[in-house]
């Protein structure tokens, strides 16, 4: 259109005069005018979609931004709360583990007490039949001699002695033995 008018403006005459240096107030009008109906052409129709486009766009660079920002954050807290609660798990794994080598200690010891009160009971049982046997044997021993003494005496004073006067030849030799 300026082209227009422009080649209109030098057909009419306007143009006849001089080279390029020459200044034609004619000319700068209708540069003016066209400058100033296209930048108002512009600014109607083209600069107000331009700048809500780039407004969109800066909006959506800085909530792009914003977001960016938040899922950082967001990425720190549960990085933080990650770590806080591997620390938990490991407090706790270390808590059980000291708690199973107390039971183990624990354990060990009572069946070390149990085994030693077994064991002592066993030997008090063993001590009490060996002293229980000895008793019998000492009264089988008591009661061999006595009569092997019987036998003996029966032999040495058989036409001798009645049957009252051996048994207290009997008690007295038993009475003797028991006191050795």
């Amino acid at each position: 259109m300026v082209a227009f008018i422009l080649t209109a403006f030098y057909r009419a005459g306007g143009g006849e005069s001089g080279g390029l240096l020459d200044l034609n107030p004619g000319l700068a009008f209708w540069t003016v005018l066209t400058f100033l109906t296209v930048l108002f052409i512009l600014k109607k129709f083209a600069w107000t979609p331009i700048l809500t486009a780039l407004n969109e766009r800066e909006k959506s660079i800085k909530d792009s931004l914003e977001a960016a920002e938040n899922a950082k954050k967001d990425t720190q807290k549960l990085t933080e709360e990650n770590r806080s609660i591997i620390a938990k798990a490991n407090d706790e794994a270390q808590k059980i583990i000291n708690s199973a080598r107390e039971f183990s200690e624990e354990l060990k010891k009572s069946e070390t007490e149990a085994l030693k009160a077994e064991l002592e009971k066993e030997k008090t049982a063993a001590f009490a039949e060996i002293e229980r046997k000895k008793q019998e044997s000492i009264e089988a021993i008591k009661d061999q001699v006595a009569e092997l003494s019987i036998q003996i005496a029966e032999k040495l004073i058989r036409k001798n002695l009645d049957k009252d006067a051996q048994k207290e030849l009997i008690s007295k030799s038993l009475n003797e033995i028991k006191s050795n």
